[in-house]
């Protein structure tokens, strides 16, 4: 077995033993992921914008409620228990594929393929440390349109210029109904811009 699979086979293994020995302790200590540049930026460039032409769809999967429900437990409050952990050192095949088998295991709450690509997105924004959005809800009526979704805890967003109310994960917002709307959702200096058709 090459050095680099071994490393990193043992590592998935330190961890999953670390994540099993906290949760039977229940000592596991949360704290929210809150953005952050990293070190070697100076503080006068750490403010970076994430632009994407790329619309977000609207979706009924609640990535947040879902890990909070299925893998909190053990992973720790949006990730916390997470630290330093050896996810970040796994390629984006190791990374999918150590998702699906924690949501079809100790998770036990299986999750068909784009429903493991949102997690997997998921688990890609904790590791960089950036704004991570879904969308789940969008209904319109008497010209206005109330957009739902969930974003990365402290984050703030915006819809077509209106600042939505967060609460915790979840966000909503009102706005006149338009055939495409700009969303912008800021974390700490970090900042994502995606648009949601009509």
């Amino acid at each position: 077995m090459p050095m680099m699979k071994r490393r990193k086979r043992n590592i998935l293994i330190v961890l999953a033993v670390a994540i099993i020995a906290a949760a039977l302790a229940f000592q596991v200590e949360v704290t929210p992921i809150r953005a952050a540049a990293p070190a070697s930026q100076p503080a006068t460039t750490r403010a970076t914008t994430t632009p994407s032409a790329t619309p977000i769809a609207v979706q009924s999967f609640a990535a947040f409620t879902y890990f909070e429900t299925s893998c909190a437990t053990c992973h720790g409050e949006y990730g916390s228990a997470y630290g330093d952990a050896a996810i970040d050192e796994l390629n984006d095949t190791e990374l999918r594929t150590a998702i699906h088998n924690m949501a079809d295991g100790p998770g036990n709450a299986p999750v068909d393929p784009p429903k493991l690509q949102v997690l997997f997105d998921y688990h890609k924004a904790m590791i960089a440390k950036a704004p991570f959005v879904v969308v789940t809800k969008k209904e319109s009526a008497d010209g206005k349109t109330t957009i739902e979704g969930e974003v990365s805890p402290d984050a703030s967003v915006s819809v077509a210029g209106e600042k939505a109310s967060v609460d915790g994960h979840a966000w909503k917002v009102t706005v006149p109904m338009a055939e495409r709307y700009p969303l912008n959702v800021s974390l700490g200096e970090r900042t994502l811009e995606r648009t949601i058709d009509n």
